[in-house]
C-alpha cells in the first residue's frame, strides 16, 4: 500500500512539472524620441536602438514594448497623451527605459524643455512608473555627429544645454538606475573618428547608395542599422554594469552573451570596412565596404571561403560562434593573411596576423566624405 502511494505521488509530481506553465518573460517598456523608435522597411536603413535592443537578451526572456515616438520630448510625450497610455499598461516588476533630450534641446516651442523643466518631467515619469510597481531606468541622450575640428562636441553637456547633468541629478536625487549613453557614445565616436561614424553609423548616405534615399542624405542625429545596433549594445552594456543593483537584476540576468565578429580588409591601404565588434547571436549585421577613389571592391568572404557576395553591402545574422569576414579590394598592398575560423581564439579575441606575424590590418585611411549636418529630430 505504501509503495502504491509513493508511485502515485511521484506520477502526480511529474505531471505537475510537465504541465507547469513556462516562466513569464520580463516586460521592458521604452519611451523616447526618433533615435530610439521603430522604423518601417520603407525608411531603411534608418533605425532606432529600441528596435534592436531585444537582440541583446536571451531568446524569450524579455518582451520589448518600444513606445518611443519621433519628435517627442519629455514635455510633449506627456502633453500629447502618450505617457498616459504607456502608464496604463505598466505593471508590477515591469522595466521602463527613458531616453529624451534631442527635442528638449531643440527650438520647436511645443517640444522644448529647458533643463529645469526636463528634470521635473523626468521626475514625473519616475514617480508615476514606481507608483505602478514598475522599475524606471534613465538613459542619457547619445551624442550627435557634431565636431570642433578633431574633437567631438558633446552637445548635451554644453552650457545651458547640459541635459546629461540634469538627468544625472534626477538619478541621484530619486535613486534611479542610470545608463550614461551620452558618455558611452562620446567615447565610442571619438575612438572611431568622424569619417567612420559619418558613413557607417549615422544617416549620411551617398546618392544611389540606398533605394529609400535615392538622392542621398546628410543627417548627424539619426542612425543607420549598425549605428542603432551600437547604441543598443551600449545600453545593454550599461544595464550589465547595473547588475549589482537588486532592482535591475531581473533584467540584467537575461542579457545574452556577446560573440566576436572579426572584419578585416586584404589590403593595408584599402578603403574603410565595417569594424570588428562583439554582438549577440541572431543580431542583424550589415557588412559594408567603401573603396577609395580609383579602387574596386571585389567581394566579401567568410572563413576564407570563396567570395560569398560581391555587393559592397552584405546582410548577415550573427552566429552563435565567433565569425570572421574579409573584404577584398583591387589595388593597394596585400598584407593580411587569409581569414579562417581558427584565427579567432577560444577566448573570443581576434588573433589575425599576416605572414610575418604582425597583427593586422591597421585601419585604412579616413574617408573624405561629406560633412553631415545635424539631422532634424523627429
Amino acid at each position: 500500500m505504501k509503495t502504491t502511494v509513493i508511485l502515485v505521488a511521484g506520477i502526480l509530481a511529474g505531471a505537475a512539472t510537465a504541465f507547469a506553465p513556462a516562466a513569464a518573460s520580463v516586460r521592458l517598456f521604452i519611451i523616447g524620441d526618433s533615435t530610439v523608435s521603430n522604423y518601417k522597411a520603407s525608411e531603411a536603413p534608418m533605425t532606432g536602438w529600441g528596435q534592436l535592443i531585444g537582440s541583446f537578451f536571451a531568446d524569450g526572456s524579455v518582451t520589448v514594448n518600444n513606445r518611443a515616438i519621433g519628435g517627442r520630448s519629455t514635455r510633449s510625450f506627456i502633453e500629447d497623451g502618450h505617457w498616459t497610455s504607456v502608464k496604463a499598461e505598466l505593471g508590477q516588476g515591469d522595466y521602463l527605459l527613458i531616453q529624451f533630450g534631442h527635442n528638449d534641446r531643440g527650438t520647436v516651442a511645443e517640444r522644448h524643455a529647458d533643463t529645469a523643466q526636463y528634470r521635473r518631467y523626468l521626475t514625473q515619469y519616475v514617480d508615476e512608473a514606481r507608483a505602478k510597481g514598475a522599475i524606471p531606468i534613465l538613459v542619457s541622450p547619445m551624442n550627435m555627429n557634431a565636431w570642433n575640428g578633431a574633437t567631438l562636441r558633446r552637445v548635451f553637456t554644453e552650457g545651458v544645454n547640459d541635459y546629461r547633468a540634469a538627468m544625472l541629478r534626477v538619478a541621484q536625487v530619486s535613486k534611479v538606475p542610470f545608463v550614461d549613453l551620452e558618455k558611452k557614445s562620446a567615447d565610442l565616436f571619438q575612438s572611431l573618428g568622424q569619417d567612420y561614424i559619418t558613413r557607417f553609423l549615422f544617416m549620411t548616405l551617398l546618392s544611389g547608395e540606398y533605394p529609400n534615399y535615392a538622392s542621398g542624405k546628410s543627417d548627424g542625429t539619426h542612425f543607420q542599422d549598425m549605428g542603432a545596433l551600437e547604441m543598443a549594445r551600449l545600453v545593454a552594456e550599461g544595464i550589465k554594469e547595473l547588475s549589482a543593483d537588486t532592482s535591475v537584476q531581473g533584467l540584467a540576468s537575461n542579457l545574452a552573451p556577446l560573440i566576436p565578429l572579426t572584419v578585416v580588409s586584404d589590403k593595408t591601404s584599402a578603403g574603410m570596412v565595417t569594424r570588428s565588434g562583439n554582438y549577440p547571436p541572431k543580431a542583424p549585421i550589415t557588412l559594408k565596404a567603401i573603396p577609395k577613389s580609383g579602387e574596386t571592391f571585389l567581394g566579401w568572404s567568410e572563413a576564407n571561403v570563396k567570395p560569398a557576395s560581391t555587393a559592397a553591402r552584405e546582410s548577415i545574422v550573427m552566429p552563435e560562434a565567433p565569425a570572421a569576414w574579409r573584404a577584398s579590394f583591387k589595388g593597394g598592398v596585400t598584407a593580411v593573411a587569409p581569414v579562417s575560423r581558427a584565427a579567432v581564439s577560444r577566448k573570443g579575441k581576434a588573433s589575425l596576423r599576416d605572414a610575418a606575424g604582425r597583427a593586422g590590418p591597421r585601419p585604412g585611411p579616413k574617408f573624405n566624405g561629406m560633412t553631415p549636418r545635424e539631422g532634424k529630430p523627429r
